[in-house]
């Protein structure tokens, strides 16, 4: 028979189901090291999760078979999801760098080290972003939008992604 006439399923959508954000893959593993010991249970290893990158929402991690995994369920902020609205969050998940570093590193000396420390670190294989940033990515993107609003002293709610 000729793949023509066959009726082929449309791929699943992997948004997130509270604000229809496309969610990032992320490892089954991240999930598990990102939440609290007493949520785990919240966690279905035969699910695929993907993180919810919408600063505004309350998922972090969503799961193809429906499971949601909130911010209150977490073991630590997530940078993102705190961007602009707490006066301090994560901003590098791998180095435990987060947005009052950079703020005093500027208010000291008007600049900034800390995105070529963390890039020197990168080239020494020393980051493990799939299993330390919640995203599953590298921060190296939204240390440096944070860098760019600290130093224009821009509103952080502007700014929003990695």
């Amino acid at each position: 028979m000729n793949d023509c006439c066959t009726i082929k399923k449309p791929a699943m959508e992997f948004t997130c189901p509270r604000t229809g954000t496309k969610g990032t893959p992320v490892k089954n593993q991240l999930v598990h090291f990102k939440v609290q010991g007493k949520y785990q249970h919240l966690i279905d290893s035969k699910q695929a999760y993907r993180f919810c990158n919408d600063a505004d929402c309350e998922v972090v991690y969503f799961g193809d078979g429906g499971s949601l995994i909130l911010k209150e369920h977490l073991a630590e902020p997530v940078g993102i999801k705190e961007f602009g609205k707490a006066p301090d969050y994560p901003v590098c998940h791998c180095f435990n760098f987060k947005k009052s570093d950079i703020q005093s590193e500027f208010e000291k000396s008007e600049n900034f080290t800390i995105p070529t420390q963390i890039s020197v670190y990168i080239k020494e294989q020393l980051c493990a972003c799939e299993v330390r940033n919640p995203s599953g990515k590298c921060c190296l993107g939204f240390v440096n939008k944070v860098v760019k609003a600290v130093k224009a002293n821009w509103s952080l709610y502007d700014i929003h992604g990695v």
